[in-house]
């Protein structure tokens, strides 16, 4: 090692040329920067230093847990109005059945009869006669808003709830 050593050094052996110091001469595409890891250091952050959490994040969590706790409790005991399924093609709307109401019904449609299935609360498309039957794979539906789509054969099932007479009063 008899050339001279080449290296920036912000702190001791922190920062050094290449993976050692070397001469200059053996450098064979020119000197690389590379950083070393300092002993307690990580991305020069001491280990340990901030990692505990403070006072106000413990308050921080516990306020998001709870309005977040809140939340879903609304949702959960959201109305209980009685709910609707309503049943769409292309000349409108076909049928309007109550969702407590277990049955089959079949639907018609440009590509032939859709079958859609209510049961428990929950309503789904049971057969279809599309190509892709992306329809029968949506899953069931059951809460407010939720729909089923057919698009080939021109079919949609929407849940709706019914409204009370008055939304909301103003003075």
């Amino acid at each position: 090692m008899g050339g001279p050593r080449v290296g920036i050094l912000l702190e001791p052996s922190f920062f050094t040329y290449g993976r050692a110091p070397f001469p200059v001469s053996m450098a064979a595409h020119g000197p690389r920067l590379i950083y070393r890891r300092a002993k307690g250091y990580t991305c020069g952050m001491k280990i340990g230093s901030g990692t505990r959490p403070q006072v106000f994040d413990l308050v921080l969590i516990a306020a998001l847990l709870f309005v977040a706790g809140f939340w879903w409790m609304l949702g959960a005991f959201e109305s209980h109005s009685p709910s609707w399924v309503q049943i769409h093609t292309d000349q409108g709307i076909y049928r309007e059945v109550p969702l407590s109401e277990d049955g089959e019904i079949r639907v018609p449609g440009p590509l032939g009869e859709s079958l859609v299935m209510i049961r428990g609360g929950r309503v789904s498309m049971a057969w279809s006669p599309c190509q892709n039957k992306l329809c029968m794979h949506m899953g069931e539906a059951g809460g407010q808003g939720e729909s089923i789509v057919c698009i080939p054969n021109r079919v949609s099932i929407v849940i709706r709830v019914q409204a009370a007479d008055m939304d909301a009063v103003s003075f």
